[in-house]
């Protein structure tokens, strides 16, 4: 089966998943045949087969009031479920949606319902791919809509980092983004001000370190920088993970 083909298979498999119907794809296609506990954390329209889909009821990502998914709000709710009975958590582009207070919480809250050995799996995009791109290959953004109007790739790049900065006079800075370290610059576009009515909107970055550090600080025993659809866990698997912007994202198994 070449490759128009997969993609074909797995697109029109996503498609029947919303609307409650799913069917095994071949074996090539690496569709994984789950069981256990998994829970799909912010899955917004990506409902995936054999997780239990969780997210916040929000015009944006559910315009309607039958969306199939248990509410969970990472601001506001503890996970609803016992200690030591989840199998595996996928979270994928998330986190920078969410101020750092809250990813803490909602680490602390993962390592309580996993079972040992189990992970969790984050995706956010990566920053520091980003920042690298931004100052050698531009053109690298040119798959954002704002590379159109700017093919300097800054406006993308703000955008990718925070919302808010995108839309303030010089980006809110007090010098051009080049002359910023990579340090200095995620921390300045760290906005963190949640708009309930934009939750789409970028307020904070997470690279491999920061994460690395929260995740160890709250007790997992292992962090491993992996790739696109290469979790340790075989139940985080499958061609039909990591299909959120795979150009621009970094890929993390936190295993408790």
């Amino acid at each position: 089966m070449n490759r128009f083909a997969k993609l074909c298979l797995i697109y029109i498999n996503q498609v029947l998943i919303k609307w409650g119907i799913y069917f095994h794809l071949r074996r090539d296609v690496r569709i994984i045949n789950r069981d256990g506990k998994l829970l799909n954390i912010g899955c917004g329209s990506n409902i995936l087969a054999g997780f239990i889909n969780c997210d916040i009821q929000s015009n944006h990502y559910h315009p309607t009031k039958k969306s199939n998914f248990v509410h969970y709000d990472m601001r506001k709710n503890e996970l609803p479920f016992g200690d030591g009975e989840v199998d595996g958590i996928y979270c994928s582009h998330v986190l920078e949606h969410i101020e750092s207070w809250f990813v803490k919480k909602f680490f602390a809250e993962s390592l309580r319902v996993l079972k040992p050995g189990c992970v969790l799996r984050i995706v956010v995009p990566d920053p520091e791919f980003m920042f690298a791109m931004f100052h050698r290959y531009p053109e690298y953004f040119s798959w954002h809509k704002f590379y159109e109007h700017d093919a300097s790739g800054l406006h993308s790049f703000v955008r990718l980092l925070s919302a808010a900065k995108s839309n303030e006079k010089d980006f809110g800075l007090t010098k051009k983004v080049t002359q910023y370290e990579y340090a200095q610059i995620m921390k300045v576009m760290r906005t963190e001000d949640f708009n309930n009515d934009h939750p789409e909107r970028h307020i904070n970055n997470w690279d491999f370190e920061r994460i690395k550090k929260l995740a160890t600080d709250t007790g997992f025993r292992d962090v491993i920088n992996s790739k696109m659809q290469g979790s340790v866990s075989m139940q985080l698997q499958g061609a039909d993970m990591d299909q959120t912007h795979p150009e621009m994202s970094l890929y993390i198994d936190l295993v408790k």
